[in-house]
């Protein structure tokens, strides 16, 4: 059996902090494990220094939001996530000349 090579981009992204600020190092390894547990998940941290989590849908990034909570409720923090996905899909627009 072939593996079969998938080329897909994670478009929708969530913002993740903790709310106690000390809490943050167990944040960033409930991160760690979520990037092992889901391949398609990209975990960055932006210029401002909130992490975000990047997934292929909606869906997806449920799941996998549910999973960091467990993981980090487990070592005793709360998460401030924001409230809903956003959409980072490029647009292109064309002109079409006759």
């Amino acid at each position: 059996m072939t593996r079969r090579a998938t080329s897909t981009r994670p478009y929708n992204q969530i913002a993740t902090e903790p709310l106690n600020p000390s809490d943050l190092p167990k944040m960033v390894e409930g991160l760690r494990k979520i990037n092992k547990s889901y391949p398609l998940a990209v975990t960055k941290v932006e210029e401002s220094g909130e992490h975000t989590i990047m997934g292929t849908g909606e869906i997806f990034l449920d799941s996998v939001m549910k999973d960091l909570r467990d993981l980090y409720s487990e070592a005793g923090g709360l998460l401030r996530i924001s409230t809903r996905p956003t959409l980072e899909r490029p647009t292109v627009f064309a002109r079409l000349y006759k």
